[in-house]
Parts: C-alpha cells; sequence; structure tokens
C-alpha cells in the first residue's frame, strides 16, 4: 500500500531502485549511475538510445520494456548527460539520501566507483594523465569499501562525506579531461589513410 502522508518526492535513487523492483531486477542504482557517468567519461553512451541498448545489458535484459522503465532510464541518461556539461560542478551521484545508514550509503558509493571503473574501462588509460589515472585506482579501492569499517560516529559522516564529494568531482574532472582531448583530436587536421 502506498504511503500517501508522505509528500515528499522520491529521489532518484529510490526512483531507480523501485524501477528495478518492477522490472524484476537485481541491480545497484548507483552502480547504474556509475556505469552511466563512467560510459559518458569514455566518450561511450554518446546518445539515449545508446544508453538505453547498454542499460538493458547491465540489467540483463533483451531491451527495456515499457515505456514508464524507458522514461526513467532516459530522465537518468538526460540529467546526467545535463550535470556533466553543465559550467558548474553540478553532478550528483546517485546514492542514498542522508536519511538512509551511513554503510547503506557507503556501500553505495563504492558500488557507484565500481559502475564508473566498468562504464569507464580501460581503453583511454594511456591517454589520461597521471592525475586521472590515480583518480581510477583511488575510485577503485573505494570500491572496496566494507560496510564493517564504519561506525555510526559523527567522524565517519564526514569521512563519507568528503569521500563523496572527492568522487563527485573526480568524476566531472575525468569527464572534462576526455572531452577535452576528445574535441582537440576531432578539431585537428584530418589524416586520411592511403
Amino acid at each position: 500500500m502506498i504511503d500517501v502522508t508522505n509528500t515528499e518526492p522520491l529521489t532518484l535513487f529510490d526512483r531507480l531502485a523501485n524501477l528495478f523492483v518492477e522490472m524484476g531486477v537485481f541491480a545497484s542504482p548507483s552502480e547504474c549511475h556509475g556505469l552511466l557517468c563512467g560510459q559518458m567519461a569514455q566518450g561511450k553512451a554518446a546518445t539515449e538510445a545508446e544508453w538505453l541498448r547498454d542499460v538493458a545489458g547491465y540489467l540483463e535484459q533483451d531491451r527495456i520494456e515499457g515505456q514508464a522503465a524507458k522514461r526513467e532510464l532516459a530522465d537518468l541518461y538526460r540529467i546526467t548527460d545535463r550535470q556533466l556539461r553543465g559550467t558548474g560542478f553540478d553532478l550528483e551521484i546517485v546514492v542514498p539520501d542522508e536519511e538512509a545508514e551511513l554503510s547503506r550509503r557507503a556501500e553505495s558509493v563504492g558500488l557507484w566507483c565500481q559502475g564508473f571503473l566498468a562504464g569507464f574501462g580501460d581503453s583511454r588509460l594511456s591517454q589520461l594523465s597521471e592525475e586521472a589515472r590515480e583518480t581510477l585506482e583511488d575510485f577503485a579501492e573505494i570500491a572496496r569499501i566494507e560496510k564493517e569499517d564504519l561506525d555510526d560516529s559523527e567522524e565517519s559522516e564526514q569521512d563519507l562525506m568528503q569521500v563523496m564529494e572527492y568522487v563527485r568531482m573526480a568524476a566531472i574532472l575525468i569527464y572534462s579531461e576526455v572531452m577535452g582531448e576528445l574535441a582537440k583530436d576531432n578539431s585537428g587536421p584530418s589524416r586520411s589513410l592511403h
């Protein structure tokens, strides 16, 4: 039964979690968003249609069925694209809100990093700056976060907030670096093969 007394709009995390339940798939909204961000930062998932095809594979579906599912996942694409292309540092990583247990939020940050790494892949690693490569190594470490490593203290809460901010900013910077390189490659003199 739906709680009609709660007038708070659902967070993007909750909307995706509900969608995945309705679709009968076991997937993390955080990992799914990380996957999308990684693909966008790598130059993949350049269109909404490509994303819908890729996310179907991630969700172990032949394709995304139903208008509601397509709309929700297309919204995720458009929101993320707008945030990454924005002039500010607008990206918001999709994790449970502050009301959720600290361990659940920490696990979601780890899953987000795991998704980012999977989406980014390794085809552009040699083209990245040393700082960006180190950031991806940090993401791999964060992806290994264990719930048991955290206690429910104010210090752990502050540590998690700092990690989340680092992840958010690092994803934006990696995206910006790769997009800058792609723009340079595309604006240079064209080369033809003979």
